[in-house]
């Protein structure tokens, strides 16, 4: 208040004196002059009476007699002189609205936040917005920074940080003629434009709408040129996701954090007393090299039987294809229902086969001998599990045929030429597409069935994660080499993120991974944690060697399918059966 001080005793007294103008008639008097000479009596006299009864804002417009003067007629008189300045010559209003002026400068106020006179629409949404990101905003950004250099530490992950959101006022109808032209123009989808505004999107959303003489691209509608975006639709905004994520991050952060700080020696004394038998580095890496040997092998068998099966769809979706259904929607010759019964009837006995074989594998390491999985078991695994394999890989083909038949009627090509591109659709199907399928599938039902084990077996504790050491060990999966769960966790939860060492987070969103593969074309395995050391790995060993000489030429056998030696290839999938 000190810096406002005169301003504010300048608009008080102001305001003192406005209203004794009004107190006293709402007019300027002066003083009654009478002539003569005074003596010092009477000056005195007059003196102390001006300063006690005329002086200050609170005497303001009385009127004062002095003596003096003569009349027309010979006699004395007295005269009216005016000496106080009209309402005019004080200027009172513009006095006013100075001291305001500089009060409202001195504690930074716009005028437009007090509403002054000379505010309109337009400055006035200048003014809030100057005051708001001059004020407001500062303290926002120095709270946020606060908690990002001193609290979200606490939390352990980089990743993690607080941000606001700017309470700066903006221009509803210059933001309107943004998004208008951006959309008009072609450099912003519909989406685009929701997704900004925190809005969900819409299907048809993802559309780039170009004026008709630009350049020709996609299809005319309404007088306008459409390019289709192949962009999968979102079910919530990013923006959502980001909140989503944050919250359940915090969320588990506070309880580890909170946990931590009251339970710390329990933990400790539990992991003295939980802790098992982990196998040493030795025994790991010859462990999985005969592992990466037999899935070989096992990838090769899956393989197969992918490339029979896309072979079949590939008949019944070219065999489908008329003048007529062309112009239909892909579902129509397409049905994901059927094609994925005959995917899991395709695979019902290879999958059977290597959970079989993993269970009592699993066994033998852990010196046990009955691995119990019930027929009910494995149909159980088959319709959540297969399900989802059967379901992911035909929509795929799906997406991929309705790309190819929409770019070729588009395109004016005829019924042959868009059968080619369905046959390269499945060419690509039974090769990168086929291996990479193959090796996620096998390591999917290979680990379902170790995990099984460990439960069956009584003695494993916790569950460790194993990566193979070659150049497909991708960085999501890495940082995973040896971390340890108990047998009925999980390493990640569904709608979890994973940073690992990758340049950006992989989203957990197929399902919770309790087991191997974190990702498609993912090769890692599990071992055990059990109770103490009551295996022999050498022994073991040994088993997994005659394993492994026998996938060895089951590889070979299969190899030479590929040229063209059917008998040889009968051979490999009887060793297998066997």
């Amino acid at each position: 208040m000190k810096a406002a001080e005169l301003a504010v005793a300048t608009d008080k007294e102001a305001s003192i004196w406005n209203w004794r103008f009004f107190k006293n008639a709402a007019r300027v008097f002066g003083i009654i002059v009478y002539p003569g000479v005074l003596d010092q009596d009477r000056y005195e006299r007059l003196k102390t009476q001006f300063e006690t009864s005329y002086q200050g804002t609170d005497n303001a417009h009385k009127v004062a007699i002095l003596e003096g003067g003569v009349s027309p007629d010979g006699r004395q008189k007295a005269e009216f002189l005016e000496v106080g300045k009209s309402q005019k010559d004080m200027d009172f209003t513009e006095q006013r609205k100075f001291s305001r002026d500089e009060i409202f400068v001195i504690f930074g106020i716009p005028k437009g936040v007090m509403i002054a006179e000379d505010v309109n629409k337009a400055n006035s949404l200048t003014h809030k917005s100057i005051f708001i990101e001059n004020t407001i905003v500062p303290l926002y950004r120095k709270f946020v920074s606060y908690l990002n250099e001193f609290y979200i530490k606490e939390f352990g992950d980089d990743s993690l940080f607080f941000d606001f959101e700017d309470p700066t006022l903006r221009d509803v109808e210059a933001t309107i003629k943004f998004y208008e032209s951006a959309i008009k123009n072609g450099w912003m989808s519909p989406n685009e434009v929701r997704e900004a505004e925190g809005l969900l999107a819409f299907k048809g959303g993802d559309a780039l709408y170009l004026p008709i003489a630009v350049m020709q691209i996609g299809e005319i509608k309404n007088g306008k040129k459409v390019y289709k975006l192949n962009v999968k639709m979102r079910s919530e905004t990013t923006k959502e996701k980001v909140n989503k994520l944050v919250k359940k991050h915090v969320a588990n952060k506070l309880k580890k954090l909170s946990k931590a700080k009251y339970s710390e020696k329990d933990k400790d004394k539990k992991k003295k007393k939980d802790a098992g038998f982990v196998f040493t580095g030795g025994f790991k890496r010859r462990y999985i090299e005969s592992y990466v040997k037999r899935a070989d092998a096992e990838e090769l068998i899956f393989g197969k039987r992918l490339k029979v099966y896309f072979r079949g769809q590939e008949k019944r979706v070219v065999s489908s294809i008329s003048v007529k259904s062309i112009k239909k929607d892909i579902s129509i010759r397409f049905n994901i229902k059927r094609e994925t019964e005959l995917a899991i009837k395709a695979f019902d006995d290879v999958v059977k086969e290597l959970v079989r074989e993993h269970g009592e594998e699993t066994m033998e390491l852990l010196g046990l001998e009955a691995f119990s999985m019930t027929a009910d078991q494995v149909e159980a695994y088959l319709k959540t599990d297969g399900l989802k394999f059967a379901n992911a890989i035909n929509q795929t083909t799906k997406d991929k045929l309705a790309r190819v038949i929409a770019r070729g009627t588009e395109a004016g090509q005829t019924i042959d030429e868009i059968t080619i591109g369905i046959k390269g659709v499945y060419k690509e199907a039974g090769t990168s597409r086929a291996r990479k399928i193959a090796r996620t599938e096998v390591a999917r039902s290979s680990n379902f069935a170790t995990t099984e084990a460990f439960r069956q077996s009584g003695v494993v504790t916790a569950k460790e994660w194993i990566t193979t050491p070659d150049e497909r060990l991708c960085p999501w999966c890495a940082p995973l080499e040896g971390k340890i769960v108990q047998v009925e966790s999980n390493f990640f939860e569904q709608g979890d993120t994973w940073q690992g060492d990758a340049d950006k987070p992989l989203d957990i969103d197929y399902a919770d991974v309790g087991a191997p593969p974190l990702h498609s074309n993912c090769r890692c395995t599990l071992l055990p944690v059990i109770k103490s050391k009551t295996i022999n790995e050498e022994a073991f060993l040994q088993k997994m060697k005659l394993r492994m000489t026998k996938k060895e030429t089951d590889i070979k056998v299969a190899k030479a399918k590929k040229e063209g030696r059917d008998e040889g290839f009968k051979k490999s999938i009887k060793l297998i059966k066997d």
